[in-house]
C-alpha cells in the first residue's frame, strides 16, 4: 500500500475504521459520560437561576439568552473531549504504532479532526438538546415556575440579535477548541493539563498588558485595573474587536502548526 499519497478516500476510511476499534469503547464511555455532565451543568443551572429574582416583564425565569449561557457553558465537556485529541502520542510504545499506520500524516491529522472537533461539535448538539428538555422536565413538577420551551433556532436568532458582539464569543469559543484539539502534538504527557494552564497563563498576560496599557495612557486609573474607552465599529466594542482578532490568531495558526508537528514526529 502506499502510503505517500496526500490523500486517498479509501485509505482515510481504513484509518477511521481502525480508530473506532482500537478506541471504540473510549469513545463510548466519554459520550456517556458527556451525556450525563452536560445534563447535571444544565440542570444546576436551571435551579441556580430560579433561586434569583423574578422579573414580571419577562414572565418566565428561563428565556433564550439564559439557554445561550448554558450551551456555552456545556461546551466545557466537549473542550475536554478535544483536549483528549491524539491519545497515541501520551505514550512512547503507542506512539511509534500510530506513526506505522499506514496512511499519510494529513490523514491522521484529519480524522482526528473529524473525530474531535466535527464529532465533539455534533455530540454537544445532540447531547444538549437531549439534556435541556430532560432538565425541564426534572426540575418543572418540583419549582413550578415558567420555562420558555428550548428551541436552537430560537436561541441562536436571539443570540445574533441581543449583540453583534455576540459574534465573536463565538470566534473565542471555536478558537479555544482548537487550541486544546492542538495540544497534545505540543506537549505530549499530561497535554490537556499543559493546555489549560497555558490558556490560563495567555489570558494572564494579556490582562497585565492591558492593566499596563491603562497605566501608560489612563495614569489616574488604580493598579490592575483595564479601563477601556467606549468606543464601537459597526455596533462592536473595541474590546471585542481586539479578542476576535487574537482568536482569529489563533485559529489560522494552532492547526497549520500542529500539522507540521505531526509530520515532525519520528520513530
Amino acid at each position: 500500500m502506499k502510503t505517500n499519497n496526500f490523500f486517498d478516500f479509501r485509505r482515510f476510511g481504513r484509518l477511521l475504521a481502525a480508530d473506532f476499534r482500537l478506541n471504540g469503547k473510549r469513545y463510548l464511555f466519554f459520550a456517556l459520560g458527556a451525556l450525563v455532565g452536560i445534563y447535571l451543568i444544565d440542570i444546576f443551572s436551571i435551579i441556580n437561576i430560579y433561586n434569583m429574582p423574578f422579573d414580571d416583564s419577562l414572565g418566565t425565569y428561563i428565556y433564550m439568552p439564559v439557554y445561550s449561557a448554558i450551551f456555552f457553558l456545556s461546551m466545557l465537556i466537549i473542550y475536554a473531549f478535544a483536549g483528549s485529541s491524539f491519545p497515541a502520542f501520551s505514550d512512547k510504545n503507542e506512539s511509534a504504532s500510530y506513526l506505522l499506520l499506514p496512511a499519510s500524516h494529513f490523514e491522521k491529522f484529519l480524522a482526528q479532526f473529524v473525530i474531535y472537533i466535527a464529532g465533539g461539535i455534533v455530540m454537544l448538539f445532540i447531547f444538549f438538546w437531549i439534556d435541556i428538555h430532560l432538565a425541564r422536565l426534572t426540575v418543572a413538577p418540583f419549582k413550578n415556575f415558567p420555562i420558555t420551551p428550548f428551541s436552537y433556532k430560537e436561541m441562536f436568532i436571539d443570540f445574533i440579535k441581543e449583540d453583534k458582539s455576540n459574534f465573536v464569543l463565538i470566534l473565542i469559543s471555536t478558537a479555544v477548541g482548537i487550541f486544546l484539539f492542538s495540544v497534545r502534538l505540543f506537549f505530549g504527557k499530561y497535554a490537556l493539563t499543559k493546555g489549560v494552564a497555558s490558556l490560563f497563563g495567555f489570558i494572564f498576560l494579556l490582562f497585565c498588558l492591558l492593566c499596563l496599557f491603562t497605566q501608560i495612557f489612563y495614569p489616574k486609573t488604580a493598579n490592575w485595573e483595564v479601563y477601556v474607552f467606549d468606543y464601537r465599529i459597526n455596533g462592536i466594542h473595541v474590546m471585542s474587536i481586539l479578542m476576535g482578532f487574537f482568536a482569529l490568531v489563533v485559529i489560522l495558526f494552532s492547526l497549520p502548526i500542529a500539522y507540521y508537528k505531526l509530520k515532525d514526529k519520528h520513530l
